[in-house]
């Protein structure tokens, strides 16, 4: 029985043909698990629930991820956002009895240089998570900061787990996107960089795969 719920979250604004080949990649490594899209136009990807055009903002992505954790039905939710790729291998992770476990090998393509990959340290949508307490700290986090301008935010993970996370890697890294139709165009990283990953192959190869400029 599956133990995990994709939570596919989207506000629709980034250019169709990238999210399409974002998606694609998406159903390449999702495997048998049940699939929840929560998006702000209809569309076609696992089940799907529009919320309407609430507009983009890191407030609205969380309300959209507890509908989606809300309509799931297994033990622990994975988020997945519409600007990040995942190795094969990611959403087939098995986690324990523990509340929240953080992927711990996360790269970014920034809008600044595509020829080459940042490291991040920690990634709040990289997670497996228990669907209960993930509800509770949106919940938490939406009551607590009725307007969160965009581009501002605090980790929802660090500023309210109670426990410490557990870290897992299935030996190939996620990587995030960024693209000047994100929230923000920025990102923290650190000064690790490589022009290379495991899977992914060459920064260059793929910012012309997804048609990065």
């Amino acid at each position: 029985m599956n133990k995990i719920t994709i939570v596919y979250v989207t506000s629709n604004r980034e250019d169709p043909a990238f999210e399409n080949l974002v998606k694609q990649k998406l159903l390449e490594v999702a495997g048998d698990h049940p699939l929840i899209s929560v998006s702000q136009k209809p569309i076609d990807l696992g089940k799907n629930i529009c919320v309407g055009d609430i507009g983009q903002s890191y407030m609205n992505a969380y309300r959209q991820l507890l509908v989606g954790a809300k309509a799931a039905e297994t033990e622990f939710v994975m988020p997945a956002e519409s600007d990040q790729l995942y190795p094969p291998g990611y959403f087939d992770f098995v986690p324990g009895d523990h509340h929240l476990y953080v992927y711990q090998d996360l790269w970014v393509l920034t809008l600044g240089d595509r020829s080459k990959f940042w490291k991040k340290d920690f990634g709040d949508w990289v997670v497996a998570i228990k669907r209960d307490y993930f509800i509770s700290r949106l919940e938490a986090k939406i009551a607590e900061e009725k307007v969160l301008p965009p581009g501002k935010v605090h980790s929802i993970h660090r500023r309210f787990a109670s426990n410490k996370f557990i870290r897992f890697n299935v030996g190939a890294p996620v990587i995030t996107i960024k693209t000047d139709r994100n929230i923000n165009k920025k990102t923290g990283h650190t000064a690790d960089t490589t022009y290379e990953l495991p899977h992914w192959g060459k920064a260059d190869d793929l910012s012309k795969y997804f048609g990065l400029q």
